[in-house]
């Protein structure tokens, strides 16, 4: 199931995500999944 998720980050900030992701080649919700999974497995190897 999905759950709708809303960040308020500021316009500088987008403007780098959006360029990050664009260099993956990802939108920008793609690169934010990518950075909470690598989070979530770096967690679990710390834990």
């Amino acid at each position: 199931m999905r759950v709708s998720v809303f960040l308020r980050v500021s316009p500088e900030l987008k403007r780098w995500l959006e360029q990050d992701a664009k260099r993956r080649g990802l939108m920008l919700t793609g690169l934010i999944m990518a950075l909470f999974s690598e989070y979530r497995e770096q967690k679990d190897r710390t834990a």
